[in-house]
């Protein structure tokens, strides 16, 4: 495939999971979201690689909260930071066919990550010191990788943003 291929199907894929090629696409790929536990990982065998090899998996709780606050998030951040941000698909590169990346959004010079934890407890999990976690970090470097931008927003909705 060349660089024109892809950028097409990141634009194919911006409403991403609604998609069948979607899924297609990060088969087989390790995706942004799976770069801190891919590098962690030891064995083989096991559900890190049942999902990059693009095992079915049911949707919880917390991943359908996602997909309904993640456009709204993104509207309120819009709003907040006056920038105009763009809606972006699957990325993927000849140079870096192994990997896949989607952002939520992207800016000038920007990229975002939205996280919609589903309560007070889990939202801890996203910080560690002011930053965000290994693993939400490790994602947004891929993501910025792909965009080659310098600069990643974080933004985490309050629990209680859907009452908001």
């Amino acid at each position: 495939m060349c660089e024109e291929t892809f950028h097409n199907v990141s634009k194919e894929a911006i409403n991403q999971a609604d998609i069948p090629v979607w899924h297609e696409l990060r088969s087989g790929r390790i995706t942004a979201s799976k770069a801190h536990a891919a590098k962690k990982c030891n064995n083989l065998e096991g559900c890190l690689t049942d999902s990059i090899l693009g095992a079915k998996f049911k949707i919880s709780k917390a991943m359908r909260r996602g997909q309904l606050l993640e456009g709204k998030t993104i509207k309120h951040l819009k709003k907040k930071i006056n920038k105009s941000l763009q809606s972006c698909g699957l990325l993927l590169s000849v140079q870096k066919s192994l990997f896949s990346a989607s952002p939520d959004a992207l800016a000038d010079n920007f990229i975002v990550e939205v996280k919609c934890p589903i309560s007070e407890s889990t939202m801890i999990k996203y910080f560690k010191d002011g930053m965000p976690v290994d693993k939400h970090f490790a994602q947004m470097q891929l993501q910025m990788l792909f965009v080659r931008k310098l600069k990643g927003l974080f933004c985490v909705a309050h629990p209680d943003s859907t009452n908001r």
